[in-house]
């Protein structure tokens, strides 16, 4: 996971453990800068909206992606199922490889009889 699904996590996770909504007077200083790069800021984007100003209120809401993004584990969780998927098709890779070794060896073997 980069710097910027890490920061973005953060503020996602904030705002999926409050019920999908969080207030800007929640979040640290450093996080609130953070909203304003722009490879964080469209990430946040793509699971959710701002609204507001910082003067009369900020506010970072959920769209159904982040409640999505939050339900199967946030960034981290996508990668340990990632990761989880990966094996899978290796096993299977494996697996297909030795039963056609153990298929040829059986037919040479019993060519040889």
């Amino acid at each position: 996971m980069n710097k910027t699904e890490r920061i973005a996590e953060e503020i996602i996770k904030i705002a999926y453990d409050k019920g999908g909504l969080v207030n800007g007077e929640s979040l640290t200083e450093e996080q609130i800068k953070a909203t304003n790069d722009n490879a964080i800021n469209y990430v946040m984007r793509f699971y959710g909206d701002f609204s507001g100003d910082r003067e009369n209120g900020y506010y970072y809401g959920l769209n159904e992606k982040g409640f999505e993004l939050g339900r199967r584990g946030f960034f981290s969780g996508e990668e340990k199922e990632r990761l989880r998927q990966r094996k899978g098709v290796n096993i299977a890779i494996i697996t297909s490889v030795a039963s056609a070794i153990i298929a040829i060896i059986a037919i040479v073997v019993d060519y040889f009889k």
